[in-house]
């Protein structure tokens, strides 16, 4: 009975998991610019780019999004 219970556990919450959906990650990047490739709002892309370039003692700087891709520069403070 318990592994039944298991497993119907596990066939419930799969689903959930998926319903997360994609975040947003550094598809390529050096201390200069960055590129994030995201779904959805580009406004998501903002702290993971002011992070990035926080590591290099720089900020970032929004120029655009093309298409999934969002690009900055980070610039010297």
């Amino acid at each position: 009975m318990t592994r039944f219970r298991f497993s119907l556990l596990l066939i419930l919450l799969i689903p959930l998991v998926a319903c997360n959906g994609p975040r947003p990650f550094v598809r390529e990047g050096d201390p200069d610019s960055l590129q994030i490739t995201y779904a959805g709002d580009v406004e998501a892309t903002h702290p993971i780019a002011r992070g990035y370039c926080e590591r290099y003692e720089r900020r970032a700087v929004f120029l655009r999004a093309d298409g999934e891709i969002a690009v900055y520069n980070c610039v010297a403070r």
